[in-house]
């Protein structure tokens, strides 16, 4: 697996120059890092939860706090990233986090141990909206959407091996491993953070006005139309989104394979998300940020169309794989293209929003499903998925029309010569 991480994106990052290439490749391998250890955490958490608790609700409570208290420490996060030094949040915010999931391995108390899940989520929560205004701080503008497809490589890599690991863990031994482990993923991630080289205080050289730097969240929506906009464009695909995660489920029920299809279709799904992010670093090369947004919108819509009246396994499974592929190319396009259009001096808080406004849609588009599955079955979730992410399509042709454009200044890269 190392030889396959370290050969990852390395043809990508041919035309960066040698301290861009090691930068980007640092902070890439920084996410995949975390992002095993987070994914492993979450599978931890609830098999932690279920061993200390009888009760689903609780369990489901536990759960639905989390998702809460990290919708609302996101917003600071992002304030955090604009106002220090990106790196040193990052690093903080890794080592506050391994010290709070170590915390967990050793809590028996099922309410003590819903309170530290919740801390270690919201200190987590730092991390995400620095990591992502860093980047252009790494790399020339022109380079900004390889760099970010290769990112996303790396941190989709981490997001398919950590419930793997978690459950070849929890099978071999106690599940509290998986929170040491997680704890030693921060560890490390730290350690990398802190030798990335380059400018990681949000941008000053441009001189950014006094609004820009004491932005709220009601000036970000007035001075930045571009904020409200892609927070638009998530809240519509999340919904989506939402419903998928409980549509999936249901799907492999009314396909008559309960236990075989659900985690066929979600393996070969993330086999399609690790596909997409590759071939998006090609795409990069020939088309427009926001027209591959466009297009792979409209893909995704018909994919899951096909999906919604997929006869058998087979042809379910083939359409997850294009629609997850879809998904990829959009969200790593819908990332590029925010990065591009937001003034360094506001871009983690105007990420941090548009990261919140994603999480609570997402929650809507859960809570939603069940009652959709319960009353229309488990198609129709792919049908209002469908529908969510042609209408993210129509506010993404939208963001590349001339109207917002001339509205919209491209920011400039903040990478120290």
């Amino acid at each position: 697996m190392t030889t396959a991480v370290r050969l990852l994106g390395s043809r990508q990052l041919a035309a960066l120059d040698p301290g861009e290439r090691a930068g980007v490749r640092r902070l890439a391998f920084t996410r995949l890092v975390t992002e095993l250890g987070t994914r492993a955490a979450f599978v931890a958490l609830v098999l932690r939860a279920q061993a200390l608790t009888s009760s689903a609700t609780a369990v489901s409570f536990a759960l639905a706090l989390t998702v809460v208290v990290d919708a609302l420490a996101t917003p600071l996060a992002g304030v955090a990233g604009d106002r220090w030094n990106r790196r040193r949040v990052m690093v903080v915010s890794d080592l506050c986090a391994a010290a709070l999931y170590l915390l967990l391995a050793g809590t028996t108390d099922f309410a003590a141990f819903v309170a530290v899940a919740a801390v270690a989520v919201a200190v987590e929560s730092f991390y995400f909206p620095a990591a992502g205004a860093a980047l252009p701080n790494l790399v020339r503008l022109e380079h900004l959407g390889t760099a970010s497809a290769m990112v996303s490589q790396y941190r989709l890599v981490g997001t398919i091996a950590g419930p793997v690991v978690a459950g070849l863990i929890a099978a071999a031994a106690d599940v509290r491993w998986v929170f040491v482990l997680d704890a030693a993923t921060f560890l490390a991630a730290a350690w990398m953070v802190s030798g990335l080289r380059g400018s990681f205080q949000a941008s000053r050289d441009a001189g950014p006005s006094p609004e820009e730097v004491t932005a709220t969240f009601f000036s970000l929506l007035a001075r930045f139309p571009q904020v409200p906009t892609f927070m638009l464009l998530w809240v519509v695909i999340q919904l989506g989104a939402g419903l998928l995660w409980v549509g999936l489920p249901g799907l492999a029920r009314e396909l008559d394979t309960p236990t075989i299809g659900y985690p066929t279709l979600l393996t070969l799904g993330s086999v399609g998300s690790l596909a997409g992010a590759t071939l998006a670093v090609r795409l990069f090369k020939v088309a427009t940020t926001r027209r591959l947004l466009v297009i792979a919108l409209a893909c995704q819509g018909g994919f899951l169309l096909v999906t919604s009246c997929s006869p058998h396994l087979v042809i379910a499974a083939v359409a997850v794989i294009g629609f997850r592929m879809g998904e990829s190319i959009s969200g790593t396009s819908a990332f590029t293209a925010f990065q591009t259009a937001t003034p360094d001096a506001v871009r983690a808080r105007a990420s941090a929003w548009v990261d919140t406004a994603t999480i609570a849609a997402f929650g809507v588009g859960v809570a939603a499903g069940g009652p959709v599955v319960d009353h229309l079955g488990a198609r129709w979730c792919f049908v209002l998925a469908a529908l969510a992410a042609l209408t993210g399509c129509a506010v993404a042709a939208w963001l590349t029309g001339p109207r917002l454009a001339a509205r919209v200044p491209q920011a400039t890269s903040a990478r120290l010569p």
